[in-house]
This record gives C-alpha cells, structure tokens and sequence, in this order.
C-alpha cells in the first residue's frame, strides 16, 4: 500500500482558505465578548482620564496598595506618584 502524501500547495490553501473564513469575524465589528469589552472599556476609561488631564479619577482605577515600575520612573512608585508621568508632561501640579 502506498502512502499518500498531502501537497504543501494543498495545505497552504486550505490553510488560507480556513483564515479568510475567519477575518470577517474578526474585523466585522461584532461585539465582543463581555469580558473583553469589560477590558476594552478600561482601556478606554484609562485613556480618557489621561486624555483629559483628570489626575484624581485617573488615580481612582488603581488599587490603593498599588507597587508599579513605569518606564519613565527611575524607582518603583506607589499610587500617591502614579500620575507623575501626566504631570510631567503636563506642567499641571494637581
């Protein structure tokens, strides 16, 4: 018995074919799932506040014990410096 073996040129298509069923899914714009519009919602929250020079709520999304490393920070900084990085960009003290 002999085997057969599938063409790479085969594969491939059927490959492309299995992607291109699939992009309108994706770039469509339908709805996300809730969890991943929960997240995108932050996202966009977070962008806002920043956006709009809004240190106070901007400091509101993040946990009270908060530890972080941002980029622009020589030394890890807790929340009371997370907006730093806005007023340094800014010139607004708030």
């Amino acid at each position: 018995m002999q085997k057969q073996t599938v063409p790479l040129f085969r594969v491939l298509l059927i490959a492309l074919a299995s992607l291109f069923s699939f992009l309108p899914c994706v770039s469509n714009g339908a709805p996300l799932p809730s969890e991943a519009q929960i997240l995108w919602n932050f996202e966009h929250t977070y962008w806002q506040y920043v956006e709009e020079n809004d240190l106070t709520a901007y400091r509101k999304l993040w946990h009270k014990d908060f530890l972080g490393w941002p980029y622009v920070s020589e030394a890890p900084v807790h929340k009371d410096h997370i907006t730093d990085w806005i007023t340094s960009r800014t010139g607004n003290g708030q």
